[in-house]
């Protein structure tokens, strides 16, 4: 009876073993994760932004359930991370345009990191301020302004949702709200019933 019992606990070890094998090997090696703040993807941001493109940027925050409750660049934002973090996180608070991000468990980065779903920030004053999600980082002109493909709300002073590519000033600051992983595949599924020769797959 022991003898039986021992060996059915190492044959569930290593399935255990063989089941991380087989995901190391579907994922080419050990996913890098680089940065983890939110537990989800951090190119979710901008996909769910995406979805509301040509759109007035308050149906993202009717779509949330607020705070905010208007198109506007940075209430757009937020309610975009409200959506994607399962309201985990929240981007009000702080006692500058900037502590927000800090306060909902971000963290800053270089323009030269910036990836999909992360955030730009400026701000110069109350009249002079923008925000939007990276969608790519693409170079960094002779006078230090970031290049940038974003989706942003208000761009254009009417709260609709668009997509464009344009230089930001130099200050511009760059949040992240989720996790960025590298070298993983789209789907990774492994299987331990019902395989061919009792072997996981």
């Amino acid at each position: 009876m022991k003898i039986r019992l021992l060996l059915q606990v190492k044959y569930r070890a290593l399935l255990l073993i063989l089941g991380f094998v087989a995901s190391i090997i579907a994922i080419g090696g050990p996913s890098q994760t680089t940065f983890a703040v939110g537990t989800y993807d951090n190119a979710l941001i901008a996909d769910k932004a995406l979805q509301y493109e040509g759109e007035w940027g308050g149906n993202a925050c009717t779509d949330s359930g607020g705070p905010d409750s208007n198109g506007q660049c940075r209430a757009f934002v937020n309610c975009i991370v409200k959506l994607v973090s399962g309201g985990q996180q929240s981007l009000v608070g702080g006692t500058n345009a900037f502590d927000g991000f800090i306060v909902g468990g971000g963290i800053e980065v270089s323009h030269e990191n910036a990836v999909k779903g992360d955030i730009l920030q400026w701000y110069h004053d109350e009249s002079d301020l923008h925000t939007a999600i990276v969608l790519s980082y693409i170079s960094k002109g002779v006078d230090g302004r970031p290049l940038y493909e974003v989706v942003d709300s208000n761009w254009h002073g009417n709260e609709v949702v668009t997509v464009h590519t344009d230089y930001f000033p130099a200050d511009t600051r760059v949040f992240r709200m989720g996790t960025v992983l590298a070298n993983r595949p789209d789907l990774v599924f492994i299987k331990t019933k019902n395989t061919t020769r009792g072997k996981v797959e």
